[in-house]
Order: C-alpha cells, then structure tokens, then sequence
C-alpha cells in the first residue's frame, strides 16, 4: 500500500520543531537522491565498432581478449597499468606499465601478448580514445584480429575486466613489477 507522509506545513508545526524533534530521537529524513546527469559527448562521436562478444559462446581459449588499463597512485604521481586477459581462461596473457595513459601504452601490452600467445579472433575494450586511436586499430588489423567495443558508457559490457580490476592485489603489483 502507498506510504503518504504529512509535510510539516500540513500537521501547521514549524519545520525547525520537526527537525529538533527528529534529531532528539535519532531519525534521519530519507533523502531522494537526484539522477546523475550523463555528461554531454565531449565531441567524440560512438564508434561504428560494434560488440562482437555480446552473445556468443566462447569454448576456446584465445578466442577473445578483453582490454582495459587503469591507474595506480605511486609516490604522489600516477602509473597506468594496461592489461589483456583471455575471456576463458581468465589469465593476463599481456600486460604494461606506463607513466602515461596512451595510445603506445595498449599497443605495447597488445604486443607483449602476441610475444607469448597466438592472436585471437577478436580482441574486446571499451570506447576510450586509446583503443579508438588510428595506429592501434591497425595494428589489430595487422594481426587479423577484429575490433570490438562496448558501447559508449556500459563499463558492464567490459565486466570481465572491471570484475578483474576490482580485486586486484595493487601492493603485489608495486612490490613485484614497478619496484623490481
């Protein structure tokens, strides 16, 4: 059944009394939260690249990749830590660390996984400008492998690798890779 709560003007008592009185017996008002606004499209227009893991069964390791990078703080300053991981079997098979997020930065991990494994099929990431970027495209291309993207703020199209960056250990990656 509906809930109708009285308003402080309809029970004729003064709002500040409401609040001394609320305060006295440790009730808090549930607050309704706005609706973010999603920020306006900084120019970018969504890429024609569409999601080619969404729906399809992956039996088969190095069938698709999944890539994202993030950032660690270290020493006042950032370091960006890119990654790819095998959507089956769930193991980095390239990664790189950086003191800039770019372009070069997904390209080198890219390459350090094709160093170690055959190319996949399909390599998945989301829409950030390092993935959408002229030069890695290409080189995706260059190894016959298809691009695939999220569509443009759907983080949960990318799960596989938000999932794997929640609960990454950030002390063992300082201790082991950035301080050798």
């Amino acid at each position: 059944m509906f809930k109708r709560y009285l308003l402080p003007q309809e029970l004729r008592i003064n709002k500040k009394r409401v609040l001394r009185v609320m305060k006295l017996f440790g009730l808090k008002p549930k607050r309704r939260r706005k609706k973010p606004d999603k920020p306006e499209d900084l120019g970018q227009a969504p890429m024609a690249i569409p999601n080619l893991v969404q729906g399809i069964i992956i039996d088969a390791p190095n069938q698709v990749w999944v890539s994202d990078f993030t950032y660690l703080p270290y020493y006042g300053r950032f370091v960006y830590l890119a990654t790819l991981e095998d959507i089956l079997t769930r193991q980095v098979v390239g990664w790189e660390v950086s003191v800039r997020h770019n372009t070069d930065l997904v390209a080198q991990a890219l390459l350090n996984a094709l160093k170690h494994y055959p190319a996949p099929g399909i390599s998945h990431s989301d829409q950030g400008s390092e993935y959408r970027s002229q030069i890695y495209l290409n080189l995706l291309k260059s190894f016959n492998v298809q691009p695939s993207m999220s569509e443009k703020a759907s983080p949960w199209q990318n799960g596989h690798k938000e999932s794997f960056y929640s609960g990454f250990n950030w002390s063992w990656v300082i201790q082991n890779v950035i301080r050798p």
